[in-house]
């Protein structure tokens, strides 16, 4: 069976797009995947090779058309940074929005809920642990970067053990490493078990970093998925 395109009033409801494989029992793990610029809710379903059997999947979709195809959780061009910061927030309150009802709305009661999320959608995933750390158990972050709420200030122990799984290429000339580098300190300052994954590629993971996010995912789920 084919993932699912989610309906229109369950849109309404979550305020996304999104598509979903749910087919695992209802307290089986859940894994949100969240793509990046230019992106759609097929993009990220490439990362189900790394996830075990037995779990429960919804990949989301941006709102906003990006210029050069795709959709995008805010734009990179032609705008200001006023604008560029307010798109930025929207995006946050509707990523924590539908992870907080998508829950409820499909009768789950999931035993670990994981979200993987790729440059644009791994910035807002930081963003969403920074802001609700409980919201999500464990958080991917593949050739992203940490993105601070405007208000933040750093408080020791606020992620204390949870595990952030960083992938990032050397060669990526969209996102430095050293950004990357940056939110590694932040998150490992605050508490986090970071593991952390380099290959040798441009803006995309290398065939060793998909291993290791493999071997982290099925970490976190197997043990808890459905037979």
């Amino acid at each position: 069976m084919d993932p699912t395109i989610a309906d229109a009033t369950t849109v309404a409801t979550l305020g996304l797009e999104h598509k979903i494989d749910i087919r695992a029992g209802a307290t089986s793990p859940l894994v949100i995947l969240v793509h990046g610029r230019a992106g759609n809710y097929n993009l990220m379903w490439t990362f189900k090779r790394a996830l075990p059997e037995g779990i429960n999947i919804m990949a989301l979709q941006a709102p906003l058309r990006d210029p050069i195809g795709g959709w995008s959780w805010w734009q990179v061009s032609g705008e200001t940074k006023e604008m560029r910061v307010g798109e930025i927030d929207e995006a946050a309150e509707k990523l924590k929005t539908f992870i907080e009802k998508c829950v409820h709305h499909y009768g789950l009661a999931p035993s670990n809920t994981l979200a993987l999320g790729f440059s644009q959608g791994a910035a807002l995933l930081s963003r969403v642990i920074l802001e609700r750390p409980e919201s999500l158990e464990a958080v991917a972050l593949l050739a992203g970067f940490v993105l601070r709420p405007g208000d933040f200030k750093e408080s020791a122990g606020l992620l204390q053990g949870k595990p952030i799984f960083i992938g990032h290429g050397t060669l990526d000339d969209v996102v430095p490493l050293e950004k990357a580098e940056e939110g590694r300190a932040l998150l490992e300052n605050l508490g986090a078990t970071v593991t952390w994954s380099t290959d040798e590629v441009g803006h995309k993971l290398g065939s060793a970093t998909m291993r290791e996010l493999k071997d982290w995912c099925h970490q976190r789920l197997a043990n808890r998925a459905s037979s």
